[in-house]
């Protein structure tokens, strides 16, 4: 039975959160704390597969709990919980090692599903973190259509091979999923069924219903995300490519826009960018590409290929 560790200063948030789960997740054990030090103790204490917190709290931010764990406990992956307002600490947050994050206008909405997503992948990583192997170096390369029941298997696969390099460690193989989680979900929905995001804002059942219809019209059914992967212990490169239109890079990655944390399904730039060193796409935008390197290589200086449109290098 998975142990989730809710941790929050404000009671009836604890509460809200706690209900959430226990309808949606009645197999999963959930335990509390009123602060990020009383969850240090509980995560010294019990056994736990996965941490929700607040960013905010009296005895210290959810930053520091997530650098705390980084260091402690890094099996065990964070979850944060934000308010309007706190975005600065959040990105910082999510680059020093947390796996996600929800903001707390759409836990109803979010909660769950990220949940589930997360302590799938960290049951995996646990897994994998005791089998570790040498590998040199690997090519792959997948043809998925568009169902999203794949997403999960590709990136449990792609994280057994990567924790064969021992060159990334338990909490980074979890980021890493994530951005990969995000990146196939954007190309099947955004990419090949040309379903936009704004549908999602006032009924996502919309956004999923549509989504459904386009798996069998003609125009997108035969599309398909192609996927290429290479893994070593000295970097790993990914590049993810819809046979969609594409769409115009440099509005919808503008630096100068703010990142908006309450926008329902806007968060999977600010993941991949956040947890990737280096991002960029094809002038087109229905190809990505993303290398991520060991922490003892991280600030590799790395040039983009002529025919980019734009390229982060975290």
């Amino acid at each position: 039975m998975p142990c989730i560790l809710i941790v929050d200063d404000s009671l009836v948030q604890l509460r809200v959160v706690e209900r959430l789960l226990q309808k949606h997740l009645p197999n999963t054990a959930v335990l509390s704390a009123s602060g990020g030090d009383a969850a240090l103790e509980m995560l010294d204490e019990h056994s736990v597969d996965l941490v929700l917190t607040d960013l905010q709290m009296p005895d210290g931010d959810g930053l520091h709990l997530v650098k705390e764990m980084r260091s402690n406990h890094p099996l065990v992956p964070v979850i944060l919980m934000t308010g309007f307002g706190n975005e600065e600490t959040a990105t910082a947050a999510l680059l020093a090692g947390a796996a996600s994050y929800i903001p707390k206008r759409q836990l109803d909405a979010e909660l769950i599903e990220t949940v589930e997503n997360v302590l799938e992948l960290g049951k995996s990583n646990r897994q994998q973190s005791q089998i570790l192997e040498s590998l040199e170096e690997c090519d792959f390369t997948f043809t998925l259509d568009n169902d999203v029941s794949l997403i999960t298997p590709l990136i449990t696969y792609l994280q057994d091979q990567i924790g064969h390099t021992r060159a990334f460690d338990a909490s980074n193989l979890i980021r890493i999923g994530v951005a990969l989680q995000e990146t196939l979900a954007n190309a099947i929905y955004h990419g090949n069924l040309e379903v936009s995001s704004d549908l999602r804002q006032e009924d996502e059942s919309i956004f999923y219903l549509l989504a459904n219809q386009r798996r069998t019209e003609e125009l997108y059914c035969n599309r398909r995300v192609h996927v290429r992967a290479t893994i070593s212990s000295k970097s790993l490169e990914f590049t993810i490519r819809d046979e969609g239109p594409g769409f115009c890079v440099k509005k919808v990655l503008d630096p100068e826009q703010p990142v908006d944390l309450e926008r329902i399904g806007g968060r999977g730039m600010t993941l991949i960018r956040a947890f990737m060193d280096v991002v960029y796409h094809n002038s087109t935008g229905n190809e990505i590409h993303m290398i991520k390197y060991p922490e003892c290589s991280r600030f590799q200086e790395v040039e983009a290929p002529d025919n980019v449109d734009c390229a982060v290098l975290a």
